[in-house]
């Protein structure tokens, strides 16, 4: 079921080290990578003294430890660090799963494509289609449109101003709009 996933790679205690095979089955689901405690000889030798609690299927969370190892695989050859289960894992034969902590970067969505944009698209947000060509009528357009947006001050000024002239409740609010919180929210005021 999961053969596409898995794939042989070596793992050795530093990259000066005896190497061992092992099997890798790389889960997109897994946030963390981990490897078997027996896949690779002597390997307490290199536990970091730092754990980290891994949810299962169950969602009951255990404290598992990290090693710093060297692992070669089709993605990478490099020192890593894993945490460490004793036992098996739940796909037999598989030592080493292989997580988005370690290998997140690789993976790349397939993006579909299309020719034409769709017409509804269009209508809700023809911007995001734009001409590759600027005509002159477009620049004069443009021109000739008025901006909205408020000149910028800087923020000390701004700041000053509102202490030193603080706004009134009908500048605040000039629509004398009330609001009601929603049931079971709480308002603070210092």
């Amino acid at each position: 079921m999961f053969r596409a996933f898995t794939f042989t790679g070596r793992v050795a205690l530093s990259q000066q080290d005896q190497t061992f095979p092992i099997t890798i089955l790389r889960d997109t689901g897994a946030a963390q990578s981990i490897l078997v405690h027996d896949a690779v000889l002597n390997l307490s030798r290199k536990l970091t003294g730092e754990h980290v609690l891994l949810s299962d299927l169950s969602t009951s969370q255990v404290s598992h430890p990290l090693a710093q190892v060297y692992l070669e695989c089709p993605f990478f050859n490099a020192d890593v660090k894993v945490a460490v289960k004793y036992g098996v894992l739940p796909v037999k034969g598989v030592q080493l799963l292989l997580g988005n902590d370690l290998a997140g970067a690789l993976i790349v969505p397939n993006v579909t494509t299309i020719d034409e944009p769709l017409p509804e698209v269009l209508v809700e947000a023809p911007d995001l289609y734009p001409t590759c060509a600027v005509t002159r009528a477009q620049t004069k357009l443009a021109e000739s449109t008025p901006s909205k947006s408020l000149p910028s001050l800087p923020f000390y000024q701004v700041q000053d101003d509102l202490i030193n002239q603080p706004l009134s409740k009908e500048e605040l609010n000039p629509l004398g709009v009330t609001y009601k919180l929603p049931e079971g929210s709480h308002y603070f005021q210092e």
